[in-house]
């Protein structure tokens, strides 16, 4: 059987675990063209092909492996193609296809209180959750996790990471949850929230979650103001199943749309 851990580095003493990851790397790759000729984001995040193995990405991806078995266009041209994601986020998700993690830039003191700038973690999970993989959902939870409730340089939240989260998850949605939680229980902190006034009555118009937490809090001591839970309780199990898709075209489409 199969190992349903990403292919790490792993130690040769332990052969039968090594071989079962050697094994989702055989057999026929797919084109997956991520990104568009053209970026309104950065040029980094240019469109960027790559190509990997079928088995691989459908153990962990059960999005990518309908696309890559099923009788749609996707798999008799083979090639899959998601050009409102974008790269810089993808080639994370394939480092940590074949490493069982992924690094990014380490977090300067200055960058962590930027306000300009949405975490690369919280993009990881909404890639993770339009690809259907939980357990890269779950590590990218525990970096944001970590980087939220450490004592020490917490990395802070703005306008702009709760938008994009309230943006493109639905309201049950264990990232969202967490951002609400953090931003409840850190509110009255300008080193933990930044934003204007301004800012966030634009926002919480409508966001009536954050907004009824944030009136409960108004109500309780200082000391009481923590809504975050244990890490364990913003994580998700077993495979989510296949939503919001369009079987009945040549072409596989399954759209990242949150629920409301």
């Amino acid at each position: 059987m199969l190992s349903t851990q990403p292919l790490q580095r792993l130690p040769r003493t332990d052969d039968k675990k090594h071989n079962s990851h050697l094994a989702l790397l055989t057999g026929p790759t797919i084109e997956i063209r991520v990104g568009t000729a053209t970026s309104i984001h950065s040029p980094a995040d240019l469109s960027v092909n790559w190509f990997l193995p079928k088995r691989l990405i459908s153990h962990h991806s059960p999005f990518l492996a309908t696309a890559s078995y099923r009788d749609f266009k996707e798999c008799r041209e083979n090639l899959i193609e998601l050009p409102d994601d974008k790269p810089t986020v993808f080639a994370l998700f394939v480092e940590w296809l074949y490493y069982g993690d992924y690094t990014t830039e380490p977090l300067s003191a200055s960058f962590r209180t930027r306000t300009d700038s949405v975490s690369i973690d919280a993009e990881c999970w909404v890639l993770g959750d339009k690809l259907l993989c939980t357990d890269f959902k779950n590590h990218a939870m525990r970096r944001l996790y970590e980087q939220h409730t450490t004592k020490i340089l917490a990395r802070s939240i703005s306008t702009h990471d709760v938008q994009f989260v309230c943006d493109n998850n639905a309201k049950a949605s264990k990232l969202r949850e967490l951002y609400v939680d953090l931003t409840a229980t850190n509110f009255g902190r300008q080193d933990r929230v930044h934003g204007t006034v301004e800012e966030w009555d634009k926002l919480l118009l409508n966001q009536s979650d954050l907004r009824r937490l944030l009136l409960q809090s108004l109500r309780l001591e200082a000391a009481e103001r923590n809504f975050v839970r244990s890490e364990e309780h913003y994580l998700e199990d077993g495979d989510a199943p296949l939503r919001a898709c369009d079987t009945s075209s040549s072409s596989f489409q399954c759209v990242h749309r949150p629920k409301t």
